[in-house]
């Protein structure tokens, strides 16, 4: 590689970054004492035998003793990475497609820039200049090639939007294992599997793209899955594998398998026994006292709807109208109980339900249980009710029309 400092830099040592056939990655140093001339120096340094060909360029990096903001800043040209081949230099890079390369990030603040010129060119039309600031990230400055996009897409979790200020579309700059990397925030959600949301938060990616962005700069991170999600599409391919995990993992590790833990919570004879058994006797309990309520409404309502409904008649109204009146009162009665009884029901079932789901630890269960309606149970209660309510509605049309106009005058004289 040819380099041009514009400037005296002696403590500064330039890196070049590759990455073998089996994605190892391996720092190249290119000479160490520093940049000391302002004239184009060809640097070339031996490759690792152990490297499995073909191999490919990761970034170019300068590195500078120090720590935090202590670094210096200046410029310096770059062009024609190359390879040696029977003696002879072959380029593969020269750095003519503006593009493809990029800034390593060093802090919130551009300090770092990139450009191409036609007077940094060794050979072809166009060279690097590459202009550093004092911030470093993980100790170095540079350029490298993004696999993944020069920003690391993430989704975040709305308690991380919100301890951050940040929203879905946004861009920012944040620290994974001592390497700062650009995200941009794609999406969002509440929870994810295994993953807290209280606190600050999370974010979620892809394991590939994080380490790459991640080894670009640091060459040593070796970050692997801790959990691993299999879905099969065969029950008993899902229980054969499960068991082989279990033997492979060991004490090490831990399997869960979700039809498994489905089934043994189905066969828990406190479910089945216990909550299942309650939730028929309080529906049925529900029932009888609704329509028992409702029936004693009735029978205290008949004397006065009797003396109303024959005042109402002798004013004109026919049966039919009559009848529809009494349907209206009673409709509207009904639905308010209705409507406030199922609103009571869904608050007093989510404080049940917030009692009870509590780890081990004291604290609350995450991801928290959510709450269904079984609709058909509902459905057929309410058809049962509206039955009673139709044949009330009807036995109190006939009492209130047993009796004449005249006798009703009578008594009310």
């Amino acid at each position: 590689m040819y380099t041009k400092p514009m400037g005296a830099y002696p403590l500064i040592s330039i890196w070049l970054i590759v990455e073998d056939a089996n994605g190892y990655r391996q720092i190249i140093t290119l000479g160490r004492s520093g940049l000391r001339t302002s004239e184009w120096t060809r640097r070339a340094a031996p490759i690792n035998k152990r490297l499995v060909q073909p191999l490919k360029i990761v970034s170019i990096q300068i590195s500078e003793p120090g720590f935090g903001p202590s670094g210096t800043a200046g410029s310096i040209l770059i062009d024609d990475v190359f390879a040696v081949k029977d003696g002879a230099d072959v380029v593969i890079e020269s750095f003519e497609n503006p593009n493809i390369w990029t800034v390593i990030p060093t802090s919130s603040v551009d300090s770092d820039s990139l450009s191409l010129s036609p007077s940094a060119a060794v050979s072809g039309s166009f060279g690097v200049v590459f202009e550093f600031g004092k911030e470093a990230n993980h100790g170095v400055r540079g350029i490298y090639l993004p696999e993944y996009g020069s920003a690391l897409r993430v989704i975040a979790s709305d308690s991380f939007l919100s301890s951050t200020g940040l929203s879905v579309g946004n861009y920012s700059l944040v620290e994974i294992s001592g390497v700062l990397v650009i995200v941009h925030i794609v999406d969002s959600v509440i929870y994810f599997p295994t993953l807290d949301p209280l606190g600050k938060g999370f974010l979620i990616t892809d394991l590939n793209a994080l380490i790459s962005h991640l080894s670009s700069v640091n060459p040593r991170t070796r970050k692997t899955p801790n959990e691993i999600f299999l879905q099969l599409s065969e029950l008993g391919e899902t229980k054969e594998l499960a068991k082989e995990l279990t033997t492979l993992t060991g004490t090490s590790g831990e399997v869960a398998e979700k039809q498994t833990m489905l089934a043994e919570v189905q066969n828990d004879p406190l479910i089945s026994a216990g909550w299942k058994a309650l939730t028929l006797v309080s529906i049925m309990i529900s029932l009888f006292m609704t329509t028992m309520g409702y029936l004693v409404y009735v029978v205290f309502l008949s004397d006065r709807a009797r003396s109303e409904m024959g005042s109402l008649r002798s004013l004109g109204l026919s049966r039919i109208q009559t009848v529809g009146l009494v349907a209206l009162e009673h409709s509207v009665i009904v639905a308010m109980g209705i409507g406030i009884g199922t609103w009571t029901g869904f608050q007093m079932t989510k404080l049940m339900v917030d009692s009870v789901t509590i780890s081990e630890n004291g604290g609350a269960v995450l991801p928290p249980p959510i709450l269904t309606t079984d609709w058909a149970v509902l459905g057929i209660v309410a058809a049962l009710f509206t039955l009673v309510f139709l044949v009330s509605v009807t036995l109190l049309g006939k009492y209130l029309f047993s009796m004449n106009l005249g006798t009703l005058a009578r008594m009310e004289e």
